[in-house]
This record gives C-alpha cells, sequence and structure tokens, in this order.
C-alpha cells in the first residue's frame, strides 16, 4: 500500500507503469501493488487503482519476465511445426526431381506437375444377388429359402476407361466411364421327367437358366498409394451411379449327343433402371519404365438399391480382380 507520505517519486513510477483501461467517462488504471487510488483527471473524469486480479494479470518486475519468457515459447511452439512442415516439403520436392523418368512413376513426379494420368483396364470374377423380402410373409421366406438351394454364382465382367489427378504423392482421385456385367444362373436337370426318353437327342439332359443385368457407370473416387521404387501398393475407394442398359435371361441346352444350345429371352420380373455401386480395390502398381505403371487390384462392387421393388426384391454384388495400364501425362 503506498501510504501519502510516500517518496513521490516512487508514487510517480507506479502511476506511470499502470495501464490505462477506459470505460466511459472514468479511467481506471492497476498496479503492481495492487493498491486502489483515485484522482482527477484535467477533464473531470477519475482514475481509479483496482486490486490485481491474479498474479499472473499483475505487471510487477517478477511477473513481466515470467509473461516475457511464456510468449516467447508460445511463438516457438507456433513457429517450430511450419519449420518442419517446411523442410519435409523441401525434402521431399529434391528427392521427386532426382527420379528419373524410367523409375519414379505418375505418384513420385507430381512435384513435376506431372499430376496427370489416362488409363484402361478390365476385371473378371464372379457375381451374384442377395435376396431379402419386403414384408412379413411365409411364402416368401420359402420362396427365397428355395431359390438360394437352386441358384448360383455367375461369373462377372467388366472394363473402363478414365482419368486421374494427383493431389500428392500418395492421394489422388479418379473418373471414369465403366462397364459391368452381372449376374446369376440356375442349373436346370430333366433326368425327373416321365416323358424324357434317353434316345431322343431332341430332349436336353441337361441346363442352366442364366440371369445377365449389363449396366454402364460413372466411376468416382479417390486412390491412395504407398511404397517407393518400381512396385508400390494402391488402393481406390469410390462410388459408381450406373443405368441397367440390358436385362436378359438366357437358357444354356446341353444334349445328350453333345450338342450345346443358347436360347434367350426376355426377363419375367422388371428390373430397375438406376443402382448405384460403392466399390473398393487394393492391389499392386508396378512402373516398368517411362511414364508407364500396370496395376493389379482385386475390387468388390455392392449394389446398394435393390433391382427388383416385388415382395422379394434382390441386390447384387460381384468381386473381380482387375488388370488395368496407366499414361502419365
Amino acid at each position: 500500500m503506498i501510504e501519502q507520505g510516500s517518496d513521490p517519486d516512487l508514487r510517480m513510477l507506479f502511476r506511470l507503469r499502470a495501464p490505462l483501461r477506459r470505460t466511459g467517462p472514468t479511467h481506471h488504471y492497476t498496479t503492481a501493488l495492487g493498491t486502489r487510488h483515485r484522482d482527477r483527471m484535467a477533464f473531470g473524469g477519475t482514475r481509479r487503482r483496482r486490486p490485481c486480479g491474479g498474479w499472473l494479470s499483475c505487471e510487477g518486475p517478477v511477473v513481466q519476465p515470467l509473461i516475457r519468457r511464456a510468449m516467447s515459447a508460445l511463438r516457438l511452439s507456433l513457429l517450430l511445426p511450419l519449420i518442419v512442415l517446411a523442410s519435409v516439403s523441401r525434402g521431399q520436392a529434391s528427392t521427386t526431381e532426382g527420379v528419373p523418368d524410367g523409375g519414379g512413376g505418375p505418384a513420385a513426379r507430381t512435384d513435376n506437375m506431372r499430376r496427370w494420368t489416362i488409363g484402361l483396364g478390365t476385371g473378371v470374377g464372379m457375381g451374384y444377388r442377395m435376396l431379402f423380402r419386403t414384408g412379413p410373409s411365409d411364402w416368401d421366406d420359402a420362396i427365397i429359402r428355395a431359390r438360394d438351394e437352386l441358384e448360383e454364382p455367375r461369373i462377372a465382367l467388366g472394363g473402363h476407361v478414365g482419368a486421374g489427378y494427383h493431389l500428392s504423392r500418395r492421394i489422388g482421385l479418379d473418373a471414369g466411364i465403366g462397364y459391368t456385367q452381372i449376374g446369376w444362373q440356375e442349373p436346370l436337370s430333366y433326368e425327373g421327367f416321365i416323358f424324357r426318353d434317353p434316345n431322343d437327342h431332341e430332349i436336353p439332359a441337361r441346363g442352366t437358366f442364366i440371369y445377365v443385368l449389363h449396366y454402364l457407370d460413372l466411376r468416382l473416387g479417390a486412390t491412395l498409394t504407398l511404397g517407393q521404387g518400381r512396385w508400390r501398393s494402391i488402393s481406390a475407394l469410390g462410388m459408381a451411379p450406373a443405368l441397367l442398359i440390358a436385362a436378359r435371361t438366357r437358357i444354356r441346352s446341353e444334349y445328350s449327343d453333345g450338342r450345346l444350345t443358347h436360347t434367350s429371352r426376355e426377363p419375367m420380373e422388371r428390373f430397375n433402371t438406376f443402382n448405384l455401386f460403392p466399390y473398393f480395390s487394393t492391389g499392386v502398381a508396378f512402373h516398368p519404365g517411362g511414364r508407364w505403371e500396370w496395376r493389379l487390384q482385386p475390387s468388390v462392387r455392392y449394389g446398394a438399391m435393390r433391382i427388383t421393388n416385388g415382395s422379394v426384391a434382390a441386390n447384387v454384388f460381384s468381386g473381380t480382380v482387375d488388370f488395368g495400364v496407366w499414361f502419365t501425362l
């Protein structure tokens, strides 16, 4: 507490070091000792010394160095991550620029502005459907059980062309147009027919009832590339809106004399035109030299929308092994 008989120089020192805070016509200032003081200003206002709210809010000779040190540490903590990021980015740029054209590949030369790629691919695998009922019904449950026992997966085919853009050495975006053939089949046997004569070659000995759906899709996805050198890991995740361009049913008949015939017909069911296929693939990428890249990626696709709207509906899905060739522009 500063008394009235104190040294006037000491009072002036505390008065000069006291910060002002304007709150309307009255102005307050606080000293390091927390003393309360009020005096008239030239324009008739008042000054008031308010006690310290705590040792961190004071500006004494002991606290000020601590505050300055804390501010310096805070600035250093903010600048240090920026310095590290800058050094890492410069190191990546120097290593990327030193990679020759034959060994870097598309993902390693993004700093040289070779970010765009074009490519095409094809895939083969197996496809199937998943049945479910849209309402409670014992009859529909019996139909689903019977079809699950008779029907089986069928070969699935596909192909696509597209373009890619590398956002960084690891992350990129892909877009393209693709074709997918997916379906299922049901084996048929005529051995139980009473009127079948084994010597009659006009009656098939066995057959297969095949369901085939043909889709044209637009693929939009993101890619992740890991590793260095000629062999790398590559994965893709995306979504493919698809249009049903054709739905066919086909009967393949085998006769006792070795003949094989195919008969196509319109399906009895009415299939929905639009579908949405989320997809995921992961595999390896190989850079043989130059700007070429070869990819081998197992892929899974699932039709998120039902293909029929009856009491027994279905979703289709497939798993394929895709082989593609990409070229860096």
